[in-house]
């Protein structure tokens, strides 16, 4: 009975690691929380797989399966009653504090990431903002918010998408197609670079005032991103296209790509 009670609380235990990162409001839950209940979870398998064994030890002399010898090297039924709790002990030990050892580094490994995009996007904002300075949101509104480098990345990827948004009139097609000759469209980078192509060029008539004959109509790619990190992504290959792939943009549209 006692052996049976430990039997049922580990087929609990089993049920509820494997349910309990998706028993938030959202629905979800972090990759590091899903691996380490799933890791506790097996462990528990093991556990209970053990303690189920160890339930027909009472019966096993009846069936003349007690042979107590078979114990004296690690083969067979000794084999499994040292490596079964062993490995459930490790698997459990290594679940349940994997999520605490590894949010801190994932976040370590974002802050990182939303620094260094940050600074990546500076050459295109820079060139948005001087042009437009009603794209820049009022540093007022960032005073708490300073060290924040997720805060500042959205900003920045905000006041990106603005400016292109409002060169709309100025993005010639003719630029546009221009572009997918000297680049190509097969790759999402040759996208982004036909996409810096456009903007840089719509840049220089928002200089001079001159609308495009017929407007280039937005990029697929920056159409299917979905959420912001997406939208960075793909502002990052605009970002290093416009500063290092797409030099002076022609007469005839046709941009001068940058020699490597």
């Amino acid at each position: 009975m006692y052996l049976l009670l430990y039997v049922s609380y580990l087929g609990f235990a089993v049920v509820d690691f494997w349910r309990r990162p998706y028993a938030s409001r959202s629905g979800h839950a972090a990759g590091s929380v899903r691996v380490g209940f799933r890791v506790a979870a097996a462990g528990c398998v093991f556990a209970l797989i053990y303690v189920a064994y160890k339930t027909t030890r009472p019966v096993d002399p009846g069936l003349g399966l007690d042979n107590r010898a078979e114990c004296s090297t690690l083969v067979g039924r000794c084999a499994f009653s040292v490596t079964a709790p062993a490995l459930a002990v490790l698997l459990i030990c290594l679940g349940l504090p994997l999520p605490a050892v590894a949010y801190p580094i994932s976040q370590a490994r974002r802050r990182r990431w939303e620094a260094r995009s940050f600074e990546a996007l500076g050459v295109l904002w820079q060139d948005l903002s001087a042009a437009m300075p009603h794209i820049v949101l009022s540093p007022a509104e960032a005073e708490d918010m300073s060290t924040d480098s997720d805060f500042q990345l959205q900003r920045r990827v905000i006041q990106i998408s603005d400016g292109i948004l409002t060169l709309r009139p100025y993005r010639s097609r003719k630029v546009q197609e221009a572009a997918q000759g000297a680049f190509g469209t097969g790759t999402v980078r040759d996208a982004a670079a036909v996409e810096a192509a456009v903007v840089k060029a719509a840049l220089a008539s928002l200089e001079t005032g001159r609308f495009a004959d017929h407007i280039a109509p937005p990029s697929a790619e920056a159409a299917s991103r979905k959420d912001l990190r997406a939208d960075t992504e793909w502002l990052l290959l605009v970002a290093d296209a416009y500063a290092s792939r797409v030099g002076r943009v022609a007469g005839d549209g046709r941009p001068e790509p940058v020699a490597a």
